[in-house]
């Protein structure tokens, strides 16, 4: 038999899954009340000022949450 070019069940079946959870996600997010704890809003403030480094930690992290 030769090979089809028809994308596997089980992967349309995974990626429709994975669809349907993340619309679900972002359609609850507004509905969010969890703030920032203390060291979530450190990070992100120092993602908004990128410097070398930091007091306690490496630049990398405020980089990322700066994204």
């Amino acid at each position: 038999m030769p090979p089809s070019n028809q994308p596997d069940r089980a992967f349309v079946w995974a990626l429709g899954g994975i669809a349907l959870v993340t619309a679900c996600r972002l359609a609850l997010l507004p509905f969010d009340t969890a703030d920032l704890f203390t060291d979530d809003a450190q990070y992100w403030l120092w993602g908004k000022e990128l410097a070398w480094g930091y007091f306690s930690k490496p630049p990398l992290i405020g980089w990322i949450m700066g994204l």
